[in-house]
């Protein structure tokens, strides 16, 4: 993970997500981080780990936004993000 600023803002890079068609050209680092990707996309992990440490790099005391990718259907927003409600104290 990367602490960066976009202007005013900062932000947190965590990796490179690539679809599934390129998984054969991955080294083993990058294999696990993509796989941690789809296993969030299908609802299998949280990925709250990830989350933790950048909020933990941008160790703010103010209030944060974060901003995640939209999905297509609103089935895929509930089984993606109902794993990371708990880290945000929602619900």
């Amino acid at each position: 993970m990367r602490l960066f600023s976009f202007g005013n803002i900062r932000c947190v890079f965590a990796g490179y997500y690539f679809p599934k068609r390129f998984e054969s050209r991955f080294c083993d680092d990058r294999l696990a981080f993509v796989q941690k990707i789809y296993d969030f996309k299908n609802g299998k992990d949280g990925c709250t780990e990830y989350l933790s440490q950048a909020f933990w790099l941008l160790s703010t005391d103010e209030d944060v936004t974060a901003i995640f990718m939209p999905c297509s259907t609103s089935d895929r927003y509930y089984r993606r993000f109902s794993g990371i409600t708990s880290f945000f104290g929602i619900l």
